[in-house]
């Protein structure tokens, strides 16, 4: 059996659901990226433009 600390115990993790040893978790924000970069993948998304 695994122990993981900090990761259930986090603000920004929300169990959704839970089934025996399972746990299906979910990331209320993304923080490994800065909001300048999100704000403009979204745009760039939404526009259909790829990078190459």
């Amino acid at each position: 059996m695994f122990t993981i600390k900090n990761f259930e115990d986090n603000e920004n993790v929300k169990v959704r659901e839970e089934l025996g040893p399972f746990k299906v978790v979910e990331f209320q924000r993304e923080l490994s990226i800065d909001r300048a970069s999100a704000q403009s993948a979204y745009y760039a998304s939404e526009m259909n433009v790829r990078r190459r």
